[in-house]
């Protein structure tokens, strides 16, 4: 599945960088919240991972909407891969492509 492949890529991808401090999230948090549309990308991924903040779905689903809906391609690459795996969302063929 689409869906597993992806986690797989970002998982690699977070082992090339060292573990995020908590005070980094914070200044990632901030960014995303003026609406830099890659700080709210990248913040959907450290909820999804727990890096540098506890894990929580919702609020990685939250940021990578956001991003999404600003046109980011990854995050909208992201958004239709949950969708058609039903990650964390009710799985809809329909949305997810």
């Amino acid at each position: 599945m689409l869906w597993d492949r992806y986690v797989k890529t970002d998982a690699a991808l977070f082992r090339r960088f060292p573990v995020l401090a908590e005070h980094d999230a914070c200044q990632i948090q901030r960014a995303a919240d003026q609406d830099h549309v890659d700080a709210q990308y990248a913040l959907s991924m450290l909820y999804e991972q727990g890096r540098g903040v506890e894990a929580n779905a919702s609020q990685s689903l939250y940021w990578v909407r956001k991003a999404a809906e600003q046109g980011h391609s990854g995050a909208q690459l992201r958004l239709a891969c949950r969708y058609e795996a039903g990650a964390s969302v009710e799985q809809d063929e329909e949305l997810a492509f």
